[in-house]
């Protein structure tokens, strides 16, 4: 196998010999919503706002027990962004978070996307992790 396939197969190495996998580390801001009854995250969307300008993002669960999800936010700054979780009518929130890049392969290798996170308490108090 020359170098080049090696490279490929391994996606590259940290300074150190570290391999460099391409794992994928989307930007977005997860949520965790222990106590939250089903109900309230049924269909949430998160509203993120920065720099004047605030979108709403779909929440998708990755838990089986629908307490956990992620809303992917593509264009997501590592920088402060206002987040109001909306669920069955009601908005939770704002809160401020400020995302930072992600490294999933450790430091020597790319940083993935910006992300952070908020939990949802079964009261509807929404806070930064």
């Amino acid at each position: 196998m020359s170098g080049l396939s090696v490279l490929a197969v391994l996606g590259g190495c940290g300074a150190d010999g570290q391999t460099c996998t391409a794992i994928g580390s989307p930007p977005g801001i997860s949520i965790d919503g222990p106590g939250v009854p089903d109900a309230l995250l049924g269909d949430a969307v998160l509203e993120a706002c920065w720099n004047g300008d605030c979108r709403e993002h779909d929440v998708r669960r990755w838990s089986s027990d629908r307490q956990h999800g992620f809303a992917e936010i593509r264009e997501l700054p590592a920088e402060p962004v206002r987040v109001t979780l909306v669920a069955e009518g009601r908005r939770l929130g704002p809160v401020t978070v400020t995302p930072e890049p992600t490294w999933p392969n450790g430091e020597e290798c790319p940083a993935g996307g910006p992300a952070a996170s908020i939990t949802v308490d079964r009261n509807g108090t929404v806070r930064p992790d």
